[in-house]
């Protein structure tokens, strides 16, 4: 499950998301999409050919990279634990 596998992500997360407030998992379901997002921007880069477009995907690396790690710094105020291990990669 993608889902619990990303919850693992996260550190001491029990695999029952029944225990977290609906605005928890929310938090979470966000988290997991930025990072979506920023491996995609990551995927576009490496794949573009076309001069033109190396700053618009550079831009999109930088942008959705900023979010992500602005959602971390969140996750932690918010007492939401991070295995930083998980991070790497």
């Amino acid at each position: 499950m993608k889902k619990l596998a990303f919850l693992s992500f996260l550190g001491d997360i029990p695999e029952d998301n029944s225990v977290y407030d609906q605005e928890t998992v929310e938090f979470i379901n966000t988290l997991q999409q930025a990072r979506e997002e920023w491996l995609a921007a990551q995927n576009f880069f490496n794949s573009v050919n076309d001069p033109d477009l190396v700053d618009y995907a550079i831009y999109g690396v930088e942008a959705a990279r900023r979010k992500y790690m602005y959602l971390i710094k969140q996750a932690k105020i918010l007492g939401i634990k991070i295995n930083a291990d998980s991070l790497e990669g």
